[in-house]
């Protein structure tokens, strides 16, 4: 990955940060990536990850990371109906998933928004989330690795969920919360896209437990 700025408009850029060449797993050529206000993705686009590539040539297997479209897009509710459907129907179709849900610092907000998005996304998605907790990881992009995801995340629900009763009455909703706050307790999964080593993720996915989406 490297660094990079995209003209918007004449003398005006946005960073950002994309592939370098030449890209070695095959699965990435069709990712697209932009610092844009959209979502890139329309498909579910799967990423198979053999192990032997991350922990050495004594490991076995592979892991399959799907990039998924974004909820909420950009493009008008009949593209995120849309990419709801199919993200569902990807998901039922797995024979078990571990779900790496990621919030990135730019669709965070400046009261956790975008956090208490995700988490509302994430129950909608999976039937009884509270019973699923195992299944589930954090991380955290575009953060500074110094930002603490903690303190932002007990702020979340001790200033505006616990004085919001329909939120604070929502039992998978406060679930995931609290869980996410238990999780980052000791440190949230900050990536680091340029500098960072993706076997310390990729050890913390292998080791959720697999969940059945019906």
């Amino acid at each position: 990955m490297k660094e990079t700025k995209v003209a918007t408009v004449p003398g005006r850029f946005l960073d950002h940060i994309e592939m370098c060449e030449p890209i070695e797993n095959p699965g990435l050529i069709h990712i697209t990536t932009s610092p844009y206000c959209r979502s890139e993705t329309r498909y579910v686009m799967p990423v198979t990850v053999p192990l032997h590539d991350i922990f050495g040539p004594d490991e076995t297997g592979e892991l399959i990371f799907c990039d998924t479209p974004g909820f909420g897009d950009t493009s008008g509710p009949e593209v995120d109906i849309a990419n709801s459907a199919g993200v569902l129907e990807a998901l039922k179709n797995c024979k078990s998933v571990k779900i790496l849900a990621l919030s990135s610092y730019k669709s965070s907000g400046d009261r956790g928004q975008g956090i208490q998005k995700l988490a509302q996304i994430l129950v909608k998605m999976i039937d009884h989330i509270e019973d699923r907790l195992k299944s589930i990881m954090y991380a955290f992009t575009n953060y500074k690795l110094t930002t603490d995801i903690h303190a932002i995340l007990h702020d979340l629900k001790n200033s505006k969920v616990n004085n919001d009763l329909a939120l604070r009455s929502d039992k998978s909703f406060v679930a995931l919360l609290t869980d996410m706050i238990n999780k980052t307790e000791h440190g949230a999964e900050i990536i680091n896209l340029i500098g960072g080593n993706p076997k310390s993720l990729i050890a913390k996915v292998r080791s959720l437990d697999g969940l059945v989406v019906i």
